[in-house]
């Protein structure tokens, strides 16, 4: 017993002599600043972009006047710390093309330059209906520790109709970016009738 209490006495003074040279060391030489210690100290609390509103538009007259349509268009926008819509611009990849169908529910491979020109006044009317659109969405911005903060997201909205099929219309938005994610139809649950 004489020599195991011989052999830990060492060893307890040791680890006793270390504890106190770290406490005295770490108060004098490694002694935090303010700024520092308010940092160690600090919470971080964020809050995502939350979609307030997305508005309903309704499809361009252009659109209307055909048999069938789908196109999809892809948007670059900054949520701006002050809850407004900025910076609005069509994503390269995302520039509208279609699918559609002639009244016989043919696909129509070739176009005429009549029908060329009517499909680029299409593409621009459906390409301004989803920028009207955006620019008019609600949102709160992002938030971390109470101060707002600027998002930039991609929004691509497709626009579909089928005038033959009953519910064979929609227009779907999804908002997406690094602090958000929101989709939906915001066509849904109308009577749409052509004048």
């Amino acid at each position: 017993m004489r020599r195991v209490i011989n052999s830990a006495i060492p060893f307890v003074l040791t680890l006793t002599i270390g504890i106190a040279l770290d406490s005295l060391l770490n108060r004098f030489l490694f002694r935090p600043s303010v700024d520092q210690s308010r940092v160690v100290r600090a919470w971080v609390y964020e809050e995502p972009v939350a979609i307030v509103s997305v508005p309903d538009v309704e499809l361009p007259k252009s659109v209307q006047q055909m048999g069938g349509l789908w196109t999809r268009v892809k948007l670059r926008a900054l949520f701006d710390s002050d809850g407004q819509v900025k910076q609005i611009s069509a994503v390269a990849d995302g520039l509208p093309s279609m699918g559609f169908e002639d009244g016989r529910g043919q696909a129509t491979r070739q176009l005429r330059t009549a029908q060329r020109q009517f499909m680029s006044e299409i593409l621009r009317d459906v390409m301004q209906t989803a920028i009207d659109q955006l620019s008019r969405t609600k949102f709160k911005p992002r938030t971390v520790n109470g101060e707002f903060l600027p998002e930039w997201v991609t929004v691509e909205t497709t626009f579909a109709y089928n005038f033959r099929e009953q519910g064979g219309r929609a227009i779907d938005v999804r908002i997406s970016g690094a602090h958000v994610m929101w989709t939906a139809d915001t066509w849904s649950g109308r009577n749409w009738i052509i004048e």
